[in-house]
């Protein structure tokens, strides 16, 4: 038969019949919510158990062939934590001592009081609910353990003393490791940058002391062979395994880092290169307005680069054959042309230049503006 989550299905085992029919009848009065399957024997009982789920086992002592402690160790070699409750007439401390060490959830004698079902069916509906709760847990702990194991990302959890916990396979690839469990007992800060050390420590007792997350920020780190490396690292408190601790998901950068600084260091010796040219060399977006200029630009023009960067290039230049704009739009239509130009200087001179206009595009053929030259010598080249 199928569980059904709003229903508490109760395997109540006694070798007295008439005692099974009045639990079961008062049990399924009490609380709607029962489903009271009976049994008279221990063997019957595995056998039901084997073919039906059952939310929790309820069971005399004193029976033959099988006693209720004996029953109860056979149901604990299948199922460690169903609720199990010895509701018996032959009560002693040694029972109940051997019942306690065997994983007895509850423990009861019976007795004459009309109340004592009422008592049985508080017990078993508590240890139903507390056992749910905890499998309900275990299923969400098992299925985020599942998601930290396969996970691209790099993961690490800690606890309160910042020591890891668990680690991933994929923050050990990054930090070098052969395995996660060499991360293991090690401290978050040992993998951590000494430069950053004093951040890091900031953020792990706003997450550990105040129970808050705390925005991603990128830091540095000891990478594979102790060199230098970079990660944005998001940190935010967790519980797991039942501890208090915090969650740090990972995403390397260095590889990015390393190519801003070649991308940067390429730029530096582009500007130098530039600045090198006898003629003034300026950039324009689709729209005409200027990106990138040299240092002859700016000396022919009399403005200095912020005031140049953002410019429409028709505010600098005039031209006798119609507006200027209509030279830049020509070389991004037909990849380049040539006209001559007045340069309007910042104080108001016009200096004739021969100007060359070519297309720019990128590594899709894309048309991304337009580069200009301009030379003063009144040639065509």
């Amino acid at each position: 038969m199928a569980r059904s989550p709003s229903k508490i299905h109760v395997l109540h085992v006694d070798d007295d019949p008439m005692f099974l029919d009045l639990a079961a009848t008062f049990l399924e009065r009490t609380d709607e919510a029962f489903e009271v399957t009976t049994v008279e024997d221990a063997s019957t009982a595995l056998e039901s158990l084997e073919t039906g789920p059952y939310d929790c086992v309820v069971s005399d002592y004193d029976m033959p062939e099988m006693d209720g402690l004996e029953l109860l160790r056979a149901v604990r070699r299948v199922d460690p934590d169903l609720p199990f409750v010895l509701f018996t007439g032959r009560g002693s401390e040694e029972v109940a001592s051997e019942a306690i060490s065997a994983g007895v959830t509850e423990y009861m004698q019976k007795d004459t009081n009309g109340d004592q079902f009422l008592v049985l069916a508080n017990r078993v509906r508590n240890a139903v609910e507390r056992h749910r709760a905890e499998t309900s847990l275990d299923e969400v702990e098992s299925r985020y353990r599942q998601m930290l194991q396969t996970s691209p990302s790099p993961v690490v959890l800690f606890d309160g003393d910042a020591t890891i916990d668990y680690a991933n396979e994929a923050a050990a690839e990054m930090v070098g490791a052969v395995s996660p469990a060499d991360l293991v007992g090690q401290s978050v800060e040992a993998f951590v940058h000494p430069e950053s050390r004093a951040l890091v420590g900031e953020r792990l007792q706003t997450v550990l002391e105040d129970r808050e997350p705390v925005p991603t920020v990128e830091q540095r780190y000891v990478g594979p062979d102790g060199e230098d490396a970079y990660a944005l690292i998001a940190t935010a408190p967790v519980v797991y395994d039942g501890k208090e601790g915090g969650q740090a998901v990972l995403s390397d950068v260095t590889d990015l880092r390393e190519m801003e600084r070649e991308l940067l260091t390429e730029r530096t010796f582009v500007d130098q290169l530039l600045d090198t040219l006898d003629d003034a060399f300026y950039h324009l977006d689709m729209d005409g307005e200027v990106v990138r200029v040299n240092v002859r630009a700016q000396e022919m023009s009399g403005h200095d680069r912020e005031e140049l960067l953002g410019c429409c290039v028709s505010e600098l230049f005039e031209t006798e054959d119609g507006p200027f704009g209509e030279a830049v739009e020509t070389a991004l239509r037909e990849g380049e042309v040539r006209l001559r130009a007045e340069l309007v200087t910042d104080g108001g001179d016009r200096v004739p230049l021969t100007l060359r206009h070519h297309r720019l595009v990128g590594p899709s053929g894309d048309p991304l503006g337009v580069v200009g030259f301009g030379r003063t010598d009144g040639g065509t080249d």
